[in-house]
């Protein structure tokens, strides 16, 4: 290694020491989220400091780019400085988060042999209370009641969020929910539980990192787009610290990625089965893997009708295993599930009670949620009816007599519950449907980098498109940005943890008015923040993007 590749070495160890004692400040402020804490939380600071982050981590990689020589020692360092960005965030209280809570209760549900989808956490509550009729004639019912007696595992479902819905996560998340389980005593406390269900999900993402390093150098890429992933501070934030299964989904869809590049000679058809069976797993570990299934089999077919036909049935074979529990909930014990909706609801005149399981979680999540998506409300809205809910914000261009069209849709069983968001769903699906056959084309005859960049560019627009875009979600499209030459996919990473100002605006008590229209408290940042956050997220792809692939000594990809 020359002095110019060992000032690089030293540099970018220098930028992971500063990103470290930037974690380690949110790791000391970090306290005044856990939970039950009634003092004001630093959530500017937090932010603007993981936004300091997220500029040096892009900075390592530029600079980690320069080393022409000593590729084992920048990736020792890439891994140790990323499993201790990741220790320092575990150790640190849960920032703005409480998933956790459902995924832990989940796994108590599955280990006590009881269904996760069949009844909602406020079932079990309102079945606790005394003289409820509900769990007298239901043995499952009965089991969960003396389940939730255990002090832990009352607080655990006292604290999880929208307790009248049902469970959303497929059964391969529910599996790591129950070890978990199994691994943690019912008597340990709420602290433990939560850190070890978050330590699980740490596993996973650095299974990520060694499976992006291992595809780097098949590919020959530089190990510095290692960090990419490996320093990205809204990866560590969402995973080590808030706790979010993400880190499952996206670990089982690179493995069915690295296959997917294996597939070449006599090892094409082990490989294409290997490559079906863990994006399967990935399915049922978060539903929105099954939009690569048409890119993957595009890939294959380039090399024969073996090996599409070899990954296709090992695909459908491990979803419909995995996610057989999921349909059973519909198609079974329909009757008896409305018994115990009856019971429950006749049990108290408390109209905060008066529906504990309003709906399924999974149909609720997929037709009413919206949070953190400009794309998506600027024609939800130009498609709604103005109301004392739906205002005319300051996108909003349709004629009210369009929209009262729209509203009359409602007779039709498809658009009965939202017409506006069913109708907005559809055309959204569209749009994308175009591009991706459009991109179709790309994925057959592309190489490997590029085929993997155009995964990058299709799971960036279906988020964009979508009704809800958390910020942890963009974990999906992080490991992908490792095999493009441009900084600023990156860079984007940033561009979502601004959500988290929302919770400064749900406080807020400011107010103005635009165009006859007013805005109170979040509102300010549900329809105008959005916005900035979507004009950077363009800006980053298009303007920076550009500049960077001009400079860039190797071959832009995208």
């Amino acid at each position: 290694m020359n002095n110019s590749d060992q000032r690089s070495l030293k540099g970018v160890a220098l930028i992971g020491l500063a990103m470290m004692l930037l974690l380690g400040v949110i790791a000391i402020i970090g306290d005044s989220f856990e939970h039950g804490q009634q003092i004001a939380k630093p959530t500017v600071a937090v932010v603007a400091m993981l936004l300091v982050a997220t500029a040096l981590s892009v900075w390592a990689i530029r600079l980690g780019l320069r080393i022409a020589d000593g590729a084992g020692q920048l990736l020792w360092l890439i891994l140790c400085v990323g499993i201790g960005f990741r220790a320092v965030m575990l150790l640190t209280p849960p920032i703005l988060e409480v998933d956790y809570y459902r995924y832990l209760w989940d796994g108590k549900v599955v280990q006590a042999g009881v269904s996760p989808y069949r009844y909602s956490p406020q079932v079990v509550i309102d079945a606790s209370l005394p003289q409820s009729p509900a769990a007298a004639d239901d043995e499952d019912l009965e089991t969960l009641v003396g389940l939730a007696n255990a002090p832990s595992n009352h607080e655990i479902l006292s604290r999880v969020h929208y307790p009248k819905l049902t469970t959303i996560y497929p059964p391969t998340s529910q599996l790591v929910f129950w070890l978990v389980a199994k691994t943690v005593p019912s008597e340990s406390s709420v602290r433990l539980h939560v850190l070890i269900i978050r330590a699980a999900f740490v596993l996973f993402d650095v299974g990520t990192i060694v499976l992006l390093a291992m595809m780097l150098r098949q590919l020959d890429r530089h190990l510095a787009w290692l960090m990419a992933y490996a320093w990205n501070p809204l990866v560590i934030k969402e995973i080590a610290n808030s706790g979010h299964l993400d880190s499952l989904a996206v670990f089982l869809i690179v493995l069915a990625a690295m296959m997917l590049l294996n597939v070449r000679g006599d090892r094409s058809l082990s490989s294409a089965l290997a490559s079906g069976f863990a994006l399967g797993l990935a399915v049922g570990a978060k539903l929105f893997p099954v939009i690569l299934v048409p890119a993957f089999v595009a890939r294959l077919s380039a090399f024969g009708w073996k090996g599409s036909a070899g990954f296709c049935s090992a695909f459908f074979i491990v979803c419909l295993a995995v996610l057989y529990p999921m349909s059973d909930n519909y198609f079974a014990n329909v009757d008896s599930k409305s018994a115990q909706r009856d019971a429950i609801h006749n049990q108290s005149d408390d109209s905060e009670r008066t529906s504990p399981l309003d709906s399924d979680g999974l149909s609720e999540f997929l037709s009413t949620w919206r949070m953190n998506d400009a794309i998506f409300s600027a024609v939800y809205f130009n498609l709604k009816p103005e109301s004392d809910t739906a205002k005319n914000y300051w996108y909003v261009i349709t004629p009210s007599e369009l929209r009262q069209q729209v509203a009359q849709l409602e007779n039709h069983q498809f658009f009965r519950a939202n017409p506006a968001f069913a109708l907005t769903r559809l055309l959204t699906l569209a749009v994308f449907g175009v591009f991706y056959l459009v991109m179709l084309r790309r994925f057959r005859r592309s190489d490997e980098q590029g085929f993997l960049c155009g995964i990058l560019i299709l799971l960036a627009l279906f988020l964009m498109l979508q009704p809800t875009i958390n910020p942890w979600y963009w974990v999906w499209v992080v490991p992908f940005t490792c095999f493009s030459s441009r900084w600023s996919w990156p860079a984007i990473s940033g561009v979502l943890l601004i959500y988290y100002i929302r919770f400064c605006f749900i406080e807020s008590s400011l107010e103005f008015e635009c165009w006859q229209c007013v805005y109170q408290g979040v509102q300010i940042f549900d329809h105008f923040v959005v916005w900035i956050e979507l004009i950077l997220i363009i800006a980053f792809v298009t303007i920076a993007g550009r500049l960077d692939a001009k400079q860039s000594t190797s071959r832009p990809v995208l």
